[in-house]
């Protein structure tokens, strides 16, 4: 509960579905390894812009404000990692699907 605290209830949720589907995209066969597949390919990345956007933003008002910054450090960090599945819908990391069906 304390790592929650420190690091936000929101970045602890995101790591929480990164993990669930990368998972289960390597250790669960079947249709809901397909759905994690796209949605880590197409959705997450998505978010991770928005955030990364959001996270610039707020820096800037943090910077100007003086104010404690930990917790947007670590939501930047995370942001990133939900990009990275950008790069390989962009084929710049090649990853072929895992999984035989």
């Amino acid at each position: 509960m304390r790592l929650m605290r420190n690091i936000g209830f929101t970045n602890s949720i995101l790591i929480g579905i990164i993990f669930l589907l990368w998972i289960s995209l390597f250790f669960i066969s079947g249709l809901f390894s397909v759905y994690a597949w796209t949605f880590l390919k197409m959705i997450l990345p998505i978010v991770g812009l928005l955030g990364i956007i959001i996270n610039i933003i707020l820096f800037i008002v943090f910077i100007i404000r003086k104010k404690n910054m930990m917790k947007l450090c670590v939501n930047l960090i995370v942001n990133i990692v939900l990009v990275f599945p950008l790069l390989m819908t962009m084929n710049i990391i090649i990853l072929a699907y895992p999984n035989d069906l």
